[in-house]
């Protein structure tokens, strides 16, 4: 009796250890042909994490208890769907799979075969790779089936709850892709079932049909893209900043002098300073629709393609493109920063640095660069994002604090990181007009407002009256100018296309939305297709010169 329970318990062990070494064998190879992958595709990224790790194996060692053989092969192949999916569209796009992608595969399906058909032999590591992942699901299940743990129903239903949580946030959130959206570092599975969840709960939400309907609008005419030369001959700086609310600041008529910098460009004679309208409410949203100069907010295909991305037309004519984010590099999704000669987020190149005086990093990258080739130079900012004393250098205070309530703290807190964020402009125009006698251009924004207890609201993401004000600043020195018509055209709300529009003209390129209206403004909600709805802006020039805009919500987010 005692031996044979001790048999009962060896088989036991034996049968759990060929379970879970199954299990991490097949994690093993199918996480590490992402990594294969990144290997013969420079462009991808990959990077571990171990909460994803985690959920990957538990779903796997769930799937290799499941009773049934085909609930087990249909989970196998969607794994290795997702891996092809997601191979494929970096191999032909460059870019991951965006949230509204999925459920074009329906409407334009034709378009896509064609696409494809005559290029599969370019992409055979996209298409074979993930066939190593299956050859080792197959072993390891028939050795599992026959010495390991037999199925339980239990697995199935664990599966099955892990399967639905993505679809059913999508489902209670439908307006809200910003959390569905792919991670630059992420493996194919998570980005490629953030999608897809999408993509299932979203359509379910929005009564499957309306959903088709709806992605069949995403596309329009493309944008106008021509080159107009090889681009100026010197170095083009742009600040964007972070949460940037210009009511706070000295150089819009704040009375106490929170940026004196700024305040000082006014009576420069080649230099703007004026408040511009941000293409969205929210970092994740606004980088890729500014780098794209994307104008409408429901043309979410112009970020994928990247066919007017202002890093890819300043390489192809030749600039040093560098790019320096004191911030995470999952904001910088479908910008095509990893195309720039220098590309770096702190979570990328220096992940121990301390959040107090993080913006340093920018000033350091300008002491690493020569500026000897024509250079364009993005510097991305992290302070005066909540809390906002919390990004700071030690020692920071040129305004008290006041601590007597949440919202005077908060108020108090951020005018002293609206002043660091100026003096930081200061620094920097200061360090690249030492280092370089080649004319410079310089622009200023932020990303967004940033509500300080408005309407009882704070932050940023919320479409609101204002949401969109950002400060704009536009230089020119070494004998830099600013050509015609932009003079005029800045000075009266400009907007991040326009800015945008400015830039690539430096670079050599004109660029134009076949939509394009000089009185009509957009500034989008939290969603980059639009469907978290809008602000619509109408300009009004007097004539007297005056600037005047009249604003308006539109909340459903519907291509009007």
């Amino acid at each position: 009796m005692m031996a044979s329970k001790q048999n009962l318990a060896q088989r036991a062990l034996a049968q759990v250890v060929i379970w879970l070494g199954g299990t991490l064998l097949w994690l093993a190879v199918y996480l590490g042909i992402d990594h294969v992958f990144a290997a013969l595709e420079p462009s991808y990224r990959v990077k571990p994490e171990g909460l994803t790790i985690a959920i990957v194996g538990l779903w796997f060692a769930l799937t290799l208890a499941l009773r049934s053989v085909v609930a087990a092969w249909m989970a196998a192949l969607f794994f290795a769907a997702a891996q092809w999916g997601q191979f494929l569209h970096y191999s032909y796009y460059g870019a991951p799979i965006a949230p509204h992608e999925p459920v074009l595969l329906f409407t334009e399906w034709r378009e896509i075969t064609v696409a494809f058909s005559g290029l599969l032999h370019h992409f055979w590591a996209a298409l074979l790779l993930p066939l190593l992942p299956l050859a080792v699901f197959a072993a390891v299940r028939r050795m599992n089936r026959r010495f390991g743990v037999q199925g339980r129903w239990w697995p199935g239903m664990l599966f099955l709850a892990l399967w639905l949580v993505l679809p059913l946030k999508a489902y209670r959130h439908p307006e809200n892709t910003q959390a569905f959206y792919p991670r630059p570092y992420g493996y194919a599975l998570k980005n490629a079932w953030l999608v897809t969840s999408y993509a299932i709960g979203a359509t379910a939400a929005h009564g499957g049909i309306s959903a088709l309907a709806a992605a069949q609008s995403v596309s329009g005419e493309p944008y106008h893209v021509r080159p107009i030369g090889e681009g100026v001959d010197g170095v083009i700086v742009l600040v964007m900043g972070e949460s940037t609310n210009p009511s706070v600041m000295s150089a819009f008529g704040y009375p106490q002098p929170t940026t004196p910098f700024l305040a000082s460009l006014r009576t420069c004679p080649t230099c703007i300073v004026t408040i511009g309208q941000s293409a969205g409410v929210a970092t994740k949203v606004t980088l890729p629709m500014f780098f794209n100069l994307q104008r409408e907010p429901w043309r979410s295909d112009i970020p994928v393609t990247g066919k007017s991305n202002l890093i890819s037309l300043a390489k192809q004519h030749g600039y040093r493109v560098v790019v320096e984010s004191a911030q995470t590099n999952n904001l910088f999704t479908f910008t095509r920063a990893d195309s720039a000669d220098h590309f770096c987020t702190v979570d990328r190149c220096d992940p121990e640095r301390a959040e107090a005086g993080v913006d340093r990093v920018l000033l350091e990258r300008i002491a690493a660069e020569p500026f000897r080739d024509k250079t364009l130079l993005i510097l991305h900012t992290r302070v005066a994002h909540s809390a906002y004393d919390r990004y700071l250098p030690p020692g920071w205070q040129p305004f008290p604090v006041d601590t007597s309530s949440r919202s005077a703290q908060m108020q108090t807190t951020y005018r002293n990181a609206v002043a660091w964020f100026d003096e930081l402009a200061r620094q920097i125009v200061t360090a690249v007009r030492s280092k370089t006698d080649k004319p410079i251009w310089f622009i200023l924004t932020g990303d967004h407002n940033e509500l300080l207890g408005e309407g009882g609201r704070w932050g940023h993401g919320q479409l609101t009256a204002h949401a969109g004000e950002v400060p704009v600043v536009v230089a020119a020195w070494n004998g830099a100018t600013i050509p015609e018509p932009w003079p005029s055209r800045l000075r009266c709300r400009p907007t991040h296309y326009e800015l945008g529009q400015f830039v690539a003209e430096l670079l050599g390129w004109e660029v134009h939305s076949p939509e394009e209206s000089p009185r009509v403004l957009y500034t989008n909600g939290p969603d980059l297709g639009g469907k978290a709805g809008w602000i619509e802006l109408t300009r009004r020039i007097a004539e007297d010169g005056r600037c005047d805009v009249v604003e308006r919500l539109v909340p459903s987010g519907r291509h009007p």
